[in-house]
C-alpha cells in the first residue's frame, strides 16, 4: 500500500508540474491522457490508499488493548450480516458493546468462523451465551471489540491495479496510433 501511495503522490507531481509548465512542454502528435482522467485516477488511489493506512493504524492499535473475557449476549442478523451484542466486566462494572471490530459493527458469518471462539459452530443461534474475548481501550473502557483482524476488502487491492492498468493501456493506445500516424498508415 505504501507503493501505492507513492505511485499516486508521484502521478499527482507530474500531473502539478505539467499545468505549471503548460501544454508546450509536449510536442508532436502523441499527448498524455487527458489531465482530468490522471488525476481522478490519482486521487482515488491516493484516497483508497489513506483510508487503507487509517484502518490498517487503528487495527494495530488495537491489538495492543488488553482483554478480559466477556460473554455474548445477543446474536441478530441485519441486512446478511450479524450483529453481536456483549457485555464485559471491569473493575465491577458492565460494560456493553456490539462493536465487532475497529472498521465495522456487523460481521459476516465468513469473519466470525475466522475467530478461534466461533469455530466449530455451525448455528449462529448457539453463540448467545458464549465467552469471547474482548479487547478494551484502556483509555475509554466503553470502547471495545472482538476482533483485531484486518479485513481484506477487494476495493484496496483491486481498484489501485486497474487504475494502473487502465493509466497503462491509455498511453499504449495513444502511442500506437501516435506511431501508426508518423507512419502515415492511419
Amino acid at each position: 500500500m505504501l507503493l501505492s501511495l507513492l505511485l499516486s503522490t508521484g502521478i499527482i507531481a507530474c500531473l502539478t508540474y505539467y499545468l505549471v509548465s503548460g501544454s508546450e512542454s509536449l510536442s508532436g502528435d502523441f499527448y498524455l491522457a487527458p489531465l482530468t482522467l490522471l488525476f481522478l485516477m490519482s486521487a482515488v488511489i491516493f484516497v483508497i490508499t489513506i483510508i487503507y493506512l487509517t484502518k490498517h493504524i487503528k487495527i494495530r492499535r488495537a491489538r495492543k488493548w488488553p482483554t478480559l473475557m466477556g460473554r455474548i449476549r445477543d446474536v441478530r442478523r441485519e441486512r446478511g450480516k450479524y450483529l453481536i451484542t456483549y457485555r464485559y466486566t471491569y473493575e465491577d462494572r458492565d460494560y456493553f458493546n456490539d462493536q465487532f471490530d475497529l472498521t465495522q459493527k456487523h460481521a459476516t458469518k465468513g469473519l466470525l468462523k475466522m475467530l478461534p471462539e466461533f469455530r466449530g459452530i455451525e448455528q449462529i443461534d448457539e453463540l448467545e451465551g458464549k465467552m469471547i474475548k474482548v479487547y478494551f481501550n484502556p483509555e475509554n473502557i466503553s470502547d471495545s471489540v472482538i476482533s483485531t483482524r484486518l479485513e481484506q476488502n477487494p476495493w484496496f487491492i483491486f481498484v489501485p491495479a486497474y487504475t494502473v492498468i487502465g493509466i497503462s493501456f491509455y498511453f499504449l493506445i495513444r502511442l500506437i496510433h501516435s506511431l501508426l500516424s508518423l507512419s502515415g498508415a492511419i
